[in-house]
C-alpha cells in the first residue's frame, strides 16, 4: 500500500481519501497505517475528511457525495478489492473517468478480466502463496515444530498506471 500511494503523491495527487472497513486484520491495519504514514511524512492531511472506516456498502452513497464536492480527492484510495470493484462502479457511473478525473488505488487485484484492471492502481495480494505458506506453517505447529501464533509477511506485487492529477483539480 505504502509504494501505492507514495505513487499518487509522486503523480502531484494532494487530495487523497482512504475507505476501509474496520481494522479487524493485520493486514487492514497495515494498509491503513500505509495509508496515514505516506499522507503525514508529505505533510497532506489525515483525519475524518481523509481517512473513512465504514462498510462496503455504504462506500456509493458517501463516494457521490464526496466526488460531487467542488475540492473533490484526486485520487481514492481502497482498502480491498470489493471496495475497490464498488469504488470502480461508483466512479464510472458518475460518468468520471480513471484516472483522467480521479485515480484508485486498490489493496488488493481487481479480477482478472474486470474492465478497470488495466488503469486502476492494485496491490496484488500473493494469494496462492499465501494459502500454501498458511497450510506449511499449520501442519509444523501441529507436528509440534512451531508454536502459534505466527506471523508471516509475504510480499505483494504493486501494479501502477499514470495517475495523473485531473487538469482541473
Amino acid at each position: 500500500m505504502k509504494i501505492g500511494v507514495e505513487h499518487l503523491v509522486s503523480q502531484g495527487h494532494s487530495r487523497i481519501m482512504y475507505f476501509g472497513s474496520s481494522p479487524v486484520y493485520q493486514c487492514f491495519v497495515d494498509r491503513m497505517r500505509a495509508f496515514c504514514e505516506v499522507m503525514q511524512d508529505n505533510d497532506l492531511p489525515v483525519d475524518e475528511n481523509t481517512v473513512r472506516i465504514l462498510e462496503a456498502d455504504r462506500v456509493p452513497n458517501l463516494l457521490k457525495e464526496v466526488l460531487s464536492r467542488d475540492a473533490r480527492p484526486t485520487a481514492i484510495v481502497c482498502a480491498d478489492e470489493p471496495f475497490g470493484i464498488v469504488a470502480w462502479h461508483t466512479i464510472t457511473s458518475m460518468g468520471l473517468s480513471i484516472p483522467e478525473d480521479v485515480s484508485l488505488l486498490t489493496g488488493e487485484a481487481l479480477p482478472v478480466g474486470h474492465p478497470g484492471a488495466g488503469a486502476v492502481n492494485q496491490i496484488k495480494t500473493p494469494k496462492y502463496e499465501l494459502g500454501k505458506t498458511a497450510a506449511d506453517v499449520l501442519k509444523q505447529v501441529i507436528a509440534g515444530e512451531r508454536t502459534a501464533p505466527v506471523a508471516v509477511r509475504l510480499p505483494a506485487e504493486t501494479i501502477l498506471y499514470p495517475s495523473p492529477v485531473p487538469k482541473n483539480a
